[in-house]
């Protein structure tokens, strides 16, 4: 005998809601730790080595952070509550770059060695305007953070463009 389960709401015992079903059978996870982030202004480099991208744009402009997540623009760091895998994307526009060659990490915890990290190179960028993205997927503990990182090797001013720059990612499972 088969057995069914008909509800509509899942929540936490302090009424939080987990999850919805509707009536053509979507879930919906309101509280799935979920980000998209941007810039509102230009944020500009003017010494040499890397420099955290720090997104400001964190509502309006298909931009948020939800579920169980605590991001500090001041930083540059989103912080995770909930362990799991998370794919984690990162779109950055340089624009006026002289010389050498770009670098745009996703680090995990500061850590830039080996596996550690996912990185964009790019060796000879346009002088005008360049955007290298990147995009995998990462097991992390809870309280582990994220951020974005740009260097460029001989360049010393050079800028990340506002409305062009954007850091994202979703909790997996």
């Amino acid at each position: 005998m088969a057995s069914e389960l008909r509800v509509e709401n899942i929540s936490h015992t302090n009424g939080t809601a987990a999850m919805t079903i509707d009536s053509n059978g979507t879930v919906l996870m309101p509280q799935k730790p979920a980000w998209r982030l941007s810039l509102d202004a230009t944020q500009s480099a003017s010494t040499s080595g890397p420099h955290d991208v720090l997104f400001n744009k964190t509502t309006g402009e298909n931009c948020f952070v939800q579920g169980d997540l605590t991001y500090t623009a001041a930083t540059g760091i989103l912080e995770v509550a909930v362990a799991g895998v998370y794919q984690i994307n990162a779109v950055i526009r340089v624009d006026g770059v002289g010389s050498g060659f770009l670098v745009m990490r996703i680090l995990i915890n500061n850590d830039n060695t080996g596996a550690s990290e996912t990185y964009s190179i790019e060796g000879a960028p346009a002088s005008n305007y360049q955007t290298l993205t990147a995009s995998d997927t990462f097991k992390l503990a809870a309280g582990d953070d994220i951020k974005i990182q740009m260097d460029s090797q001989t360049d010393t001013s050079w800028s990340v463009s506002a409305n062009a720059s954007f850091f994202s990612g979703f909790l997996v499972g």
